[in-house]
């Protein structure tokens, strides 16, 4: 019970409390940007139907009547996607071993050459490795970027097939395009 917010990459869970917090507020902050270009009445009311409706299926975990809302209007759009089929669901199907970061939806995977892929919406912060630093005695710390044989990186989490494959990674899928999330 995957959805996606006006097409953002980023996937929510809705079985996830704090998934369905996060989506309760950007529908909110949403709306709050859309109603304050709206002039007309009746399509500020059409909005607060539409916002209305998103937030009781978001806290009934109804998919189906999420998929159903679309609003748009020269102020701006809300609408919503379920994904059934993540890039993890495609590289279990396939076979492949990875594993999942703890911290964010980053997959690190083995391809077909045994070397790691690490699959992320974001770059890895670098780290620092004067260990001086952490011993209290304050000298300049030099920060590292953490590399990588091979890196996918895509802000709103969608992977193309290509990536995959010119990183060692070759699904049995047929889908072109694969989410990033649980």
């Amino acid at each position: 019970m995957r959805v996606r917010i006006n097409g953002d990459g980023y996937l929510y869970d809705l079985e996830v409390p704090g998934n369905r917090y996060t989506l309760h507020t950007l529908i909110d902050e949403k709306k709050w940007a859309i109603e304050d270009e709206i002039e007309d009445s009746e399509e500020l009311e059409s909005l607060e139907t539409e916002v209305a409706k998103a937030h009781a299926a978001i806290s009934a975990q109804d998919v189906k009547t999420l998929d159903e809302i679309y609003y748009d209007s020269f102020a701006g759009t809300l609408s919503f996607e379920t994904i059934e089929y993540t890039l993890k669901d495609a590289l279990e199907e396939s076979e492949y071993s990875f594993e999942e970061s703890q911290a964010s939806c980053s997959l690190y995977v083995i391809n077909d050459k045994g070397e790691e892929v690490r699959i992320s919406d974001h770059k890895r912060p670098a780290h620092p490795v004067n260990d001086d630093y952490m011993e209290h005695t304050y000298a300049p710390v030099e920060m590292v970027d953490h590399e990588y044989p091979h890196e996918i990186i895509n802000p709103q989490g969608e992977i193309q097939r290509w990536q995959l494959e010119d990183a060692g990674i070759n699904l049995k899928s047929e889908d072109d395009v694969f989410y990033l999330g649980s």
